[in-house]
């Protein structure tokens, strides 16, 4: 989409347009930059003290998203008797 024809949309009611402003904002970004967005909240997360873990497993924790040949993964470990405390 090229930028004459984002700025020439018909807006969405006023209650919306942030959001729908966002929402657009990350449709045009690459893949390679919304991973390191994700990647910057889980660690912003962590310095904070949450962590975010597997809903089955409640003890695997995610710490990194990677794209790899065009496929997201993730990197989650279990975490051990040291890192409870954190």
């Amino acid at each position: 989409m090229s930028k004459s024809s984002y700025f020439h949309q018909k807006m969405p009611p006023k209650k919306l347009r942030h959001t729908y402003g966002v929402e657009t904002q990350l449709s045009m970004m690459d893949t390679a930059e919304l991973v390191g967005g994700i990647n910057n909240l889980i660690r912003a997360l962590r310095r904070r003290g949450i962590h975010v873990v597997d809903y089955d497993n409640r003890e695997r924790r995610l710490y990194k998203v990677l794209e790899i040949r065009g496929s997201l993964c993730f990197l989650a470990a279990e975490e051990t008797d040291g890192e409870k405390d954190n």
